[in-house]
């Protein structure tokens, strides 16, 4: 292992993200994701001093940086993101949410070109997968305690619901991270012939699939059936006789179809309709370079001030609930161009990654997250969870991992041990 202690940090940022809450302090000392994610970077700012070895990489890894469509496209976004500060109405929030971009980019970079050895790849998906099992037994225990989600509590004719947030603050939220994780987590299942781990991941499966339930986000059963309907086809046609199977079952439990039949209930989906036409008005405005990065949550108020027929329950900050128009809203044609390129590009490099001679664990997983890949990017239609801390990270961590995979085997590294 090239550097244990940076591969230490990355492990505990993983697992400690979504669990610490984002003003937890230790005494008077700070600690959270963006404490440790802070640490990950100045440390691997003090190897690249240090370490002759790990210059050498960073050079190389900036060469291949430099000319890999996925990073371009992310380069992109993130000079409009700071160009966007000079004009933005309310910089601070264009500046942070900017910086925060850039944390994600280095994180990216260190995965991908330092952390990147056999074991280091292996443990970041153990913590994943580990992180994504603590969240569920959390959402399991909040379904049957009711404690903390007195906000998400809701009682009507079929009963009590319990929409189920874990410790990311909304069930929307969550369920968007285990749209990240499920597919994956499915194929290891498939795939793994140790039959010990075999019924681990059959397990996690479920643990996953039920609290996609018990979220009750209705975005989230879209990106399920969505991710379904791409597996099928990424892996094997005869998948559809088990999701239909499965989804036929759910539809049984009175709760969920009647949570299923608000996808046509105007009263239901009215306000997001109201938050995409204040976007599209704000594109209509200012459609080359937008308001400014994260403006458009504050800058809401002065658009529903001026259009008050698209004020949504009386809120005086929102944000757009879908990424291409936030996007769009607030970066302009070059943010666009430079996001969706990021989304297609890392799309397209999973894809070439999984017809590459890789290890079965290693094609199997990814297989998976192609289709969460694509089922997270549907799902953002009615979202913006690519800029959620919580959910962006693991985005960013993973297609990193992939990319390391991608860097090794264009480099002749093999890869072989066991997952």
């Amino acid at each position: 292992m090239k550097n244990k202690g940076l591969s230490i940090l990355i492990y505990l940022y993983i697992i400690m993200l979504p669990i610490l809450p984002g003003k937890f302090r230790i005494g008077i000392i700070p600690f959270n994701g963006d404490v440790l994610l802070a640490a990950i970077i100045v440390f691997y700012g003090l190897i690249i001093i240090l370490n002759k070895a790990s210059r050498e990489r960073f050079i190389k890894g900036i060469r291949d940086f430099c000319k890999n469509y996925f990073s371009i496209f992310a380069l992109i976004l993130l000079v409009m993101m700071f160009c966007s500060v000079a004009y933005a109405q309310y910089k601070a929030i264009a500046l942070t949410e900017s910086i925060r971009f850039l944390t994600y980019i280095i994180l990216y970079f260190i995965i991908k070109y330092e952390v990147n050895d056999k074991s280091s790849i292996d443990n970041i998906i153990r913590c994943f997968i580990t992180t994504i099992i603590i969240l569920c037994i959390i959402g399991f225990v909040q379904a049957v305690t009711k404690v903390g989600v007195g906000e998400f509590i809701y009682h009507g004719n079929y009963g009590t619901r319990v929409r189920v947030p874990s410790t990311l603050g909304n069930p929307n939220s969550f369920g968007g991270l285990l749209i990240l994780s499920i597919f994956p987590v499915i194929m290891l299942t498939i795939s793994e012939k140790r039959s010990k781990a075999k019924l681990l991941y059959f397990i996690s499966s479920i643990m996953i699939f039920s609290n996609i339930l018990l979220t009750e986000s209705r975005n989230a059963w879209l990106g399920l059936a969505i991710g379904a309907f791409v597996l099928t086809i990424v892996y094997n046609i005869r998948l559809v006789f088990v999701f239909l199977g499965v989804g036929s079952l759910t539809l049984l439990i009175p709760q969920i179809f009647a949570r299923i039949k608000e996808f046509t209930d105007m009263s239901q989906n009215i306000g997001r309709i109201q938050l995409w036409q204040l976007a599209l008005i704000i594109i209509k405005e200012h459609p080359f370079k937008g308001i400014g990065n994260g403006n458009y949550q504050k800058m809401y108020s002065y658009y529903t001030a001026k259009y008050p027929e698209l004020n949504y329950n009386h809120h005086t900050e929102f944000t757009v609930h879908n990424n291409y128009l936030k996007v769009q809203s607030e970066l302009g044609i070059l943010g666009t161009i430079g996001f969706l390129g990021m989304i297609i590009s890392a799309v397209v490099r999973i894809k070439k990654l999984i017809a590459m001679d890789l290890e079965k664990k290693y094609v199997s997983f990814f297989k998976g997250f192609l289709a969460s890949l694509i089922a997270f990017a549907f799902i953002n239609l009615s979202d913006d969870f690519f800029l959620v801390p919580k959910i962006a990270s693991y985005f960013w961590i993973i297609i990193a991992v992939g990319e390391a995979l991608h860097y090794k085997i264009n480099n002749s590294v093999i890869i072989q041990e066991d997952l």
